[in-house]
């Protein structure tokens, strides 16, 4: 009787910590917010003397929670890029772009640590070149799409607020090509886009 109570009871203690465990990984998407400030630059060889400009992201994400240490993390969010530099005409301008970024990140996981990295494709929705005298489009010198990665680390409980740093590092030129004056066909210049930002993440508690 007593080895019967005592299988019952072990059987009743596993089974527990078999559905708590499943619990952790049935429910493991949450959905969240984020905001933030940014530094960016032009890099490549056709860009002279680029400075540093500020501006901010935010936008929307998913956390989808793959194992106890790693997720994915897919994000919809509005961002300013762009740089300072000597414009054609000698002046200094600073060109900002506006863009909408679908990063997609792996985050891997210690307790509410983690670091990240993944692949961000980039939509530009307009771009300005800025001088003392005037404001000018510059949209269509640059590439509707833009490629890219996303790296970072930060600290982000399962729910609650979070923080991280991330850096948004280019695969690509974002200038189109341009025809050469001697008539021999276009070159492709080379101007990439180098973003650090700093922001604040909130995951939203499931309703169940």
């Amino acid at each position: 009787m007593k080895k019967t109570f005592f299988t019952l009871v072990l059987l009743a203690g596993l089974s527990g910590a078999a559905q708590a465990q499943r619990n952790y990984y049935e429910s493991p998407v949450f959905a969240g917010l984020k905001a933030g400030g940014s530094i960016s630059t032009l890099q490549g060889t056709a860009v002279r003397n680029s400075k540093d400009i500020y501006g901010f992201h935010l936008g929307a994400l998913l956390s989808i929670g793959l194992s106890r240490h790693f997720s994915v993390q897919p994000e919809l969010l509005y961002s300013q890029k762009g740089g300072k530099l000597i414009a054609y005409s000698g002046q200094e301008a600073t060109r900002r772009f506006h863009y909408i970024d679908v990063p997609v990140a792996v985050h891997g996981r210690i307790g509410s640590v983690f670091a990240e990295l993944g692949p961000q494709l980039s939509v530009l929705v307009t771009a300005n070149e800025t001088t003392s005298d005037a404001s000018t489009s510059i949209s269509d010198n640059y590439n509707l799409l833009d490629i890219g990665y996303v790296a970072g680390f930060g600290y982000q409980p399962k729910t609650g607020f979070g923080v991280g740093l991330r850096y948004n590092g280019p695969f690509i030129s974002s200038a189109k090509a341009v025809e050469i004056s001697s008539g021999n066909g276009k070159t492709q210049l080379n101007i990439r886009h180098s973003v650090v930002q700093l922001y604040v993440n909130y995951l939203f508690k499931n309703r169940r």
